[in-house]
């Protein structure tokens, strides 16, 4: 991408007449620009040339500066340096003050981020010199790491002055987040897409005795899910997990199978947090519409947990919510004793389907299909002590939190 001084030699008749219209309404009127203003100084360029090629945005901040554009790069590549850059207009007297720009790249369906940092807006050059309708000039660069599991990334980006975030105000709807930073952009990754968890989860033709040992001859047809992966799609898993799963009219069966040097559980008591030890888990949003879900967990004990939530990810938890879903471990070593050295665990469930929440009437049946997810929660410790955690999925939530309703994986149901 051409810098600011590169733009010098566009001829001013290849800026067209709607690029200027644009520019005059997103600057509302009188405060157009009226000089340009890069890290080096003010600028000979046109207002207008630089614009070009930029990406509209309108966002205002009360303490006198106005985001009216950035260029992003038309692709990113892993393992190398993106640049950016952000078109500001000042429309009050900043010289005593010192913004600061607060960026971040992630993935949109997750809060993984590929790359964050925050820079002094102009690295803090000439503010003293700033003046009503200049145009900024803010180019900086992120760093990709080269394992980055993502199709696309979104910029968001914010202003703030020490601890105190400044506030945009833009179109309605604008999502910020909580360090007052809005997307900007969203730009494609190069290279291998994040695969899409499916299965084809077949009927079970037999009872199923839930005893943990998986004899029956469903087992061997089931759907094979994994392994998991890491929570943001990168981490090496050191303790695998694969799951399989059948169906009836009335039940899902899941079976967990991990491998696990130290099984434990300290937990004794249904709806104890488990979650804060060692469980498997599924959550279950039925009709893919991220309202209402159910999360069903177990630990390798066989204490369970079940909540129900409704209006999106952990909005309005029901923890009196009984799943119902029936458990049973087995473990390969000796439950509880870091002394001993385990193998690891199989987690047998049966879950009720007329417990469950939101479910399309008449499934599951053939053809059709729901959106799960299947975790793991693992804890490593030492003298008792945890130590070090790793968490995977079926599905990755690219997210430190499993509840992103927008990365579950699609069963779909066959004889």
């Amino acid at each position: 991408m051409p810098s600011p001084r590169a733009q010098l030699v566009l001829p001013v008749a290849a800026v067209t007449a709607s690029l200027a219209a644009w520019l005059l309404a997103a600057c509302n009127g009188p405060a157009t620009p009226t000089r340009v203003v890069d890290r080096t100084g003010p600028l000979a360029t046109p207002p207008a040339e630089v614009m070009a090629g930029a990406k509209p945005l309108d966002l205002r901040f009360a303490e006198g500066l106005r985001l009216v554009g950035v260029k992003p790069p038309e692709r990113l590549a892993r393992g190398t340096r993106a640049t950016f850059t952000l078109l500001m207009l000042v429309e009050g007297d900043v010289t005593a003050m010192k913004p600061k720009v607060s960026v971040q790249l992630a993935p949109p369906a997750g809060d993984v981020v590929a790359g964050i940092g925050d820079h002094a807006l102009l690295s803090a050059r000439g503010i003293a010199e700033w003046r009503k309708g200049d145009l900024l000039v803010d180019t900086f660069g992120v760093s990709l790491p080269a394992e980055l599991a993502a199709n696309e990334l979104a910029l968001w980006v914010g202003l703030h002055e020490g601890k105190g975030l400044w506030r945009p105000e833009g179109p309605a709807g604008m999502v910020v987040d909580k360090r007052g930073r809005v997307e900007l952009a969203r730009v494609p990754l190069e290279g291998a897409r994040v695969p899409e968890a499916k299965a084809e989860v077949p009927r079970a033709q037999g009872a199923i005795v839930v005893d943990g040992k998986l004899d029956e001859a469903d087992w061997q047809r089931a759907a094979r899910l994994g392994p998991f992966v890491a929570w943001d799609g990168m981490a090496t898993i050191t303790r695998p997990t694969t799951a399989r799963m059948l169906w009836t009219p009335d039940a899902l069966f899941v079976a967990f199978e991990a491998t696990d040097p130290d099984v434990h559980s300290q937990y004794k008591k249904h709806d104890d947090p488990i979650y804060e030890s060692e469980a498997v888990e599924v959550m279950i949003d039925a009709d893919g519409d991220k309202d209402v879900y159910v999360e069903l967990q177990a630990a390798s004990n066989d204490v369970t947990f079940d909540a129900a939530f409704a209006g999106g990810a952990r909005k309005n938890m029901d923890a009196s919510y009984e799943a119902g879903h029936e458990v049973k471990a087995v473990v390969d070593g000796t439950l509880g004793d870091e002394a001993a050295q385990d193998v690891g665990f199989v987690s047998e469930w049966r879950i009720p389907v007329a417990a469950l929440k939101d479910i399309p009437a008449g499934e599951p049946k053939v053809g059709a299909s729901w959106k799960v997810n299947l975790f793991r929660l693992e804890r490593l410790r030492t003298k008792g002590r945890i130590t070090a955690s790793e968490a995977s999925a079926w599905s990755t939530p690219l997210s430190g939190d499993f509840h992103n309703l927008a990365r579950f994986g699609t069963v779909t149901f066959v004889e």
